[in-house]
């Protein structure tokens, strides 16, 4: 999987709420992180918070989570945890 885009960040939770990356008022340093079961790779390129972010990862997932699209309340791409994904 991969997901970029600009000007805005993106941020993963859960079914409950519970923010994995970017959530809650709190911008994520870009690294390697591991949640859901799977090694998620954060990346801002070039370096600074106005850059794209990118998230990559192979799966699959443990946990069905939520990629969210900050400023863009309208868009949420689902990932199950079979890891197909769609958009709701």
């Amino acid at each position: 999987m991969f997901f970029s885009f600009q000007m805005r960040k993106l941020a993963i939770r859960n079914l409950t709420g519970h923010y994995y990356l970017n959530g809650n008022w709190r911008i994520d340093f870009p690294r390697p992180m591991t949640y859901a079961g799977s090694i998620w790779h954060y990346n801002r390129r070039p370096q600074g918070f106005a850059a794209p972010d990118h998230i990559t990862s192979m799966g699959p997932t443990t946990e069905p989570v939520y990629l969210v699209v900050s400023n863009s309340p309208f868009y949420l791409i689902f990932i199950n945890v079979n890891s197909k994904t769609r958009c709701i």
